[in-house]
């Protein structure tokens, strides 16, 4: 039987961007962006740095990936940015296929209410950072009442204090509602289980689920939609199911060129503070020894502002080396403040990351 929800990528990639012509009902937020996805391997510096256009993440790739019958299919994968950005809400779909997979910012939630998606049965990744450290919670909604099953469990769960770690959400559903208790239950102990052998996240659901029930014939077919599931993540950016890359050289063999610069004076403490970081598979890495501002505003997160006064500082210096998400968060934690990582970390010879990256 197969699966009507899935397929396989091809052996080359190719993304383009484009708008919606502009009419009196449709806005800039019409845009969408179709992604062939190959066998390849991921470029991931271009994947979540949101405050570069879109059409600068033209590199996307995939990682090597093949269904059930071991047979690689192409397949274009559409991302409909609801707020005309690639920071905000973003629905992933297959032409004729009835998967969706929604990221949605935390802070966007409340803009969801008119969100078929979110009325139906699914599972959902609640993503964040908090001690240092990635977390994951991983949990599944059914239908209510009140026709808004997944989206009444997020509102739930922002009003959840302790559950504050999560900035934004994964939602896991289909366009018919055609998942029911039965294939929700196994993909929520499915992922739960794969985040905790990957390792890159710690997983702070409290107990681990129950797969439930589930015939052989039907365990095939939510199988495929998981591994679509992967795939579509990990093209969007998000690697959390995927155990981290062993580095084969260390870190001082790094080339010069790929490390960047970061030098502010702050005013606040009359001085100059420099810092180091280098791109990582996931991420970016601020290097030990670099100064970190001793004062925080107001405008950092409260799991930012717990990091930099933990004990990987000393005498204002960092003592380990520290990854983030994106190279905004990372200059954030070293100046303090609000920043724009694409433009505060430099090459030696000055270029911004952005302009390394290739953005305009």
């Amino acid at each position: 039987m197969t699966c009507s929800i899935c397929r396989t990528p091809a052996e080359k990639v190719t993304a383009r961007s484009s708008s919606k012509p502009a009419n009196n009902s449709s806005s800039n937020s019409d845009k969408f962006l179709d992604i062939a996805l190959t066998s390849a391997k991921f470029i991931t510096h271009r994947r979540r740095e949101f405050n570069l256009p879109f059409a600068a993440a033209s590199d996307i790739l995939a990682e090597n990936f093949s269904g059930s019958d071991g047979v690689s299919k192409s397949v274009t994968i559409s991302l409909f940015l609801l707020d005309g950005t690639a920071g905000g809400r973003i629905r992933c779909t297959i032409s004729g296929r009835t998967g969706v997979i929604l990221k949605i910012p935390r802070k966007d939630l409340s803009k969801c209410n008119g969100l078929d998606a979110l009325k139906s049965d699914g599972v959902y990744f609640l993503l964040g950072e908090a001690d240092g450290r990635q977390k994951i919670y991983v949990g599944q909604a059914g239908s209510r009442k009140n026709g808004k099953g997944l989206l009444n469990r997020l509102n739930e769960y922002n009003r959840d204090v302790t559950k504050n770690f999560w900035s934004e959400a994964i939602i896991l559903t289909t366009v018919d509602n055609s998942f029911g208790a039965t294939e929700i239950s196994w993909l929520e102990h499915k992922f739960c289980n794969m985040a905790i052998k990957a390792g890159r996240c710690e997983v702070v659901d409290g107990n681990k689920p129950s797969p439930g029930n589930i015939t052989e014939e039907k365990a095939s077919d939510i199988e495929d939609y998981a591994e679509f599931t992967q795939l579509v993540l990990s093209a969007i950016g998000y690697k959390i199911f995927e155990p981290p890359q062993k580095n084969s050289s260390p870190p001082a063999a790094e080339a010069d060129d790929e490390i960047f610069y970061l030098s502010r004076k702050i005013k606040r403490i009359g001085r100059t503070i420099a810092a180091t970081m280098t791109r990582t598979p996931t991420g970016y890495k601020i290097l030990a020894g670099s100064e970190i501002c001793p004062i925080d505003s107001d405008k950092l997160s409260a799991p930012l502002k717990k990091l930099r006064h933990s004990e990987k500082i000393s005498d204002g210096r960092l003592t380990e080396d520290v990854e983030f998400n994106s190279a905004s968060t990372a200059a954030e934690f070293v100046i303090g403040n609000s920043a724009n990582g694409l433009q505060e970390w430099r090459t030696r010879d000055g270029l911004p990351l952005k302009n390394f990256l290739g953005g305009n």
